[in-house]
């Protein structure tokens, strides 16, 4: 009879649910146990002053002070304490906090001293402080810590928003500044921490203001296939470029017109190689682009600029064949920028403009994590230039919610 075929199908539905429910949870708790496990690891590694061990900035070799990965295990630790229900992780986290909130690493009271390379501006720029921003603001929030959530509002006052490119400009932990920072996921990274903090209204009215020129191509452009460049095109406004280095206008020029990954680019051998890395920085960095494109959809869900079609091409260059063949050997992707820990988070913002987001999701997370991760150290030690730094990365993982991620990864055992 119809009632009876109705009954088997509900049964039927009740049980494949019961299933999924079951699946998910498993993956909760698979992904919820190597972020803390992998935590725990890191408090061993704390040191005493509440800092946590430096790393090199991967490839690039730039001896770093703590701030940064003790900002990154800030966020890490505050998930395991809010999330996961770990009160061991408070007194870690607050000493991280009074760590970060002393003056050590800012003798002028201005910016941080990110990096100690002599050759380079000590702050890295915008993203440095942008990551110190972050976990101020998350790890401040998580054990209302004030002191931690006024030096983050400190920092983001410090740099000057330029009102003709609407951007900001670097400043040296000397409280001086430089020019502004032509490197396109600085700018973002700086605007989407930025609008962490959600009670500071001219901060938020300059990050507005940053989104809505991403329309101009001069501040985010991408190629035919949906790759974002890596570099803003200053030539514009030039008189805003202060302090060219010696490689500042070649660097621009090579990465604002990327080679075929096929030829390599024309001309000479050292062209070929400039280009060549170029395009794999480019492909290591889409990831996360993206990454931050999504905090900011969080913090403004109904900006227009969530309907730009550059942005839905460069969404879905993450699923193309170019972007998938870049990734193998490239020294900026997954053993420097954990793209397997950024997908999650991407498709989970931008699902309607990916075919097939879960298989993405699983095939970068498995690659991620079956190259790099080693559960006996608990750490991405594993084919990585730096694996205090890609270790302490981990935090972008707790953005993302892992029961939508489709894996019975056995790394993670």
């Amino acid at each position: 009879s119809n009632d009876r075929r109705k009954h088997l199908r509900h049964q039927a539905r009740s049980r494949a649910n019961q299933r999924e429910q079951k699946t998910k949870r498993c993956q909760v708790n698979r992904f919820d146990a190597m972020i803390h496990t992998a935590a725990r690891a890191a408090l061993r590694r704390q040191q005493t002053d509440g800092s946590m061990p430096a790393g090199h900035n991967g490839l690039y070799g730039d001896p770093e002070t703590p701030a940064r990965n003790t900002a990154h295990w800030i966020v890490t630790f505050s998930y395991c304490l809010t999330q996961l229900g770990d009160t061991t992780f408070s007194s870690p986290l607050e000493r991280a906090l009074e760590y970060l909130t002393k003056n050590s690493l800012r003798p002028k009271n201005a910016t941080f001293i990110c990096r100690t390379n002599p050759n380079k501006d000590q702050s890295n720029g915008l993203i440095g402080q942008a990551w110190i921003i972050e976990g101020l603001v998350v790890g401040g929030r998580a054990i209302n810590h004030q002191k931690s959530l006024m030096l983050a509002r400190t920092l983001i006052d410090l740099h000057p928003f330029e009102p003709r490119m609407k951007c900001w400009r670097i400043v040296h932990p000397d409280g001086s500044y430089a020019n502004i920072d032509r490197t396109f996921n600085h700018q973002l990274w700086f605007a989407a921490c930025a609008s962490l903090l959600t009670d500071h209204r001219s901060a938020r009215h300059e990050v507005r203001k940053f989104l809505d020129n991403l329309s101009d191509k001069r501040m985010f452009a991408i190629l035919p296939s949906g790759r974002i460049v890596h570099a803003l095109n200053p030539f514009p406004h030039p008189e805003l470029i202060i302090d060219f280095s010696r490689r500042g206008i070649n660097s621009i020029v090579n990465t604002a017109i990327p080679p075929s990954p096929t030829t390599g680019g024309a001309g000479s051998d050292h062209s070929k190689r400039v280009k060549s890395k170029t395009f794999l920085r480019a492909v290591g960095y889409q990831a996360f682009n993206l990454y931050a494109f999504a905090i900011l959809r969080d913090q403004f869900p109904e900006h227009a600029f969530w309907n730009s079609l550059r942005l839905r091409q460069a969404v879905r260059y993450i699923e193309s064949n170019e972007f998938t063949a870049a990734l193998d050997r490239n020294p900026f992707g997954l053993p420097y920028n954990p793209i397997g820990f950024e997908a999650p988070y991407i498709a989970e913002h931008f699902p309607h403009w990916l075919r097939k987001p879960k298989k993405l999701v699983y095939s970068l997370l498995e690659q991620q994590l079956e190259q790099h991760w080693d559960p006996e150290q608990a750490m991405l030690s594993k084919n990585t230039h730096d694996s205090e730094t890609l270790t302490a990365r981990i935090y972008e993982l707790t953005r993302c919610v892992p029961r939508q991620i489709a894996t019975t990864s056995r790394v993670m055992n």
